[in-house]
């Protein structure tokens, strides 16, 4: 999702188990339609995860483009 709002190419929607945006369950109005970001900024910005376990490192390797392990503090 956040490739497709810094792309800006198309409104952003999701249907998945955990978000789902816009918002269609309980109390929604049915007003709510998918919004693409106003915002222009670079579309390549690299997306890092700081994860610790074994099933978020995998993912980040699959679909991110960095990762910190925590505990780890690069000297500034």
């Amino acid at each position: 999702m956040m490739r497709q709002i810094f792309a800006r190419a198309t409104p952003v929607s999701h249907e998945g188990h955990e978000i789902s945006p816009p918002y269609r369950g309980d109390g929604a109005m049915e007003a709510s339609k998918p919004l693409k970001s106003i915002r222009h900024c670079r579309p390549d910005i690299p997306i890092c995860l700081g994860t610790g376990n074994e099933f978020m490192v995998k993912l980040i390797a699959e679909i991110g483009d960095g990762w910190s392990p925590l505990g780890f503090a690069p000297e500034v």
